[in-house]
């Protein structure tokens, strides 16, 4: 259910946008927050696809990561409005800065150091020589996300 997914992330949005995208769709942050029973202590990771910042709000919070760096391409890959993808974008109405803004809030909540945020898509930012131990794609983009991986390992 979305109103949980936002109530995990501590912040609900003010933009209309932002709160018809997140309520509308289903984020299923709960069913992914396993990944954090699986990290070790110290580790150093990466959110490739961030979008509002959901689950990058859990990420973020938790102490085990002593570095992660939250990747997405926000207006520099779709412009000022994200495309028509139904429910999830409020149809095409969403602005990728409301996106970015909240996610950054969301983010920076969590007051702990070595979290970074960067604005780039996941093939550029793995290309750059980014190498992290762990890395969580973002639920909708995970075949391009995993396109990225094959190419930047090859």
């Amino acid at each position: 259910m979305s109103i949980i997914d936002i109530y995990y992330s501590w912040h609900f949005s003010k933009n209309r946008g932002v709160l018809n995208a997140e309520l509308r769709a289903d984020h299923r942050v709960k069913e992914r927050m396993f990944i954090l029973q699986h990290l070790p202590s110290n580790s150093v990771g990466a959110e490739l696809g961030v979008f509002t910042g959901l689950l990058s709000a859990i990420f973020a919070r938790t102490r085990k990561f002593a570095k992660v760096t939250f990747v997405d391409p926000w207006w520099t890959m779709y412009g000022e409005r994200y495309p028509d993808w139904g429910q999830y974008t409020d149809f095409g109405r969403l602005r990728t800065e409301q996106a970015y803004l909240i996610a950054k809030r969301r983010i920076e909540s969590a007051g702990l150091p070595g979290r970074d945020i960067e604005v780039e898509s996941s093939y550029k930012w793995l290309e750059a020589s980014h190498s992290p131990k762990f890395i969580a794609p973002s639920i909708n983009g995970f075949p391009r996300t995993a396109h990225s991986l094959k190419l930047a390992s090859a």
